[in-house]
């Protein structure tokens, strides 16, 4: 989801700059305007440079969490970074969506996502059957070592 505008008066130098976004994005935030903060911070993620860019990209990641946890819903800007990271072929796109299935697995985005995804509530609940599985070996594990 590309951001159709940015800041009034920017230069095009400017708008695919991740600082100059970043910054931005981090004064919508302060200024509690959550929704208008997630496309700056995202797209300076996208556009994160190390070579350029002298903000931290983890904390920008966690601002995009906080700004979707702030209006209500953590659940849909986990599905958010799911899809997003799903179009990029990033592999932790499923790890996102599950967080967000556990979280409310009835959201409209949620469910979307799952199905653009092509997971159902079988494979997700699948999927945590399998790390329940594993923490149930750690602790065999560990009593046996006892």
């Amino acid at each position: 989801s590309e951001i159709a505008f940015l800041v009034e008066g920017l230069s095009i130098e400017e708008e695919t700059n991740g600082s100059v976004l970043y910054n931005e994005g981090l004064r919508l935030f302060m200024e509690s305007e959550y929704e208008d903060a997630v496309p700056f911070l995202w797209k300076s993620i996208l556009l994160f440079s190390h070579e350029r860019d002298k903000f931290n990209v983890n904390d920008a990641f966690n601002q995009v969490l906080m700004s979707f946890e702030r209006q209500g819903s953590l659940a849909k800007g986990l599905a958010f970074v799911a899809i997003e990271m799903h179009q990029r072929n990033d592999q932790r796109a499923l790890g996102m969506l599950k967080q967000a299935y556990n979280l409310d697995r009835y959201h409209p985005d949620v469910q979307g996502v799952m199905k653009v995804m092509g997971e159902t509530e079988a494979s997700i609940a699948e999927g945590r059957r399998y790390k329940e599985d594993e923490e149930e070996m750690k602790d065999e594990t560990v009593a046996n070592n006892v």
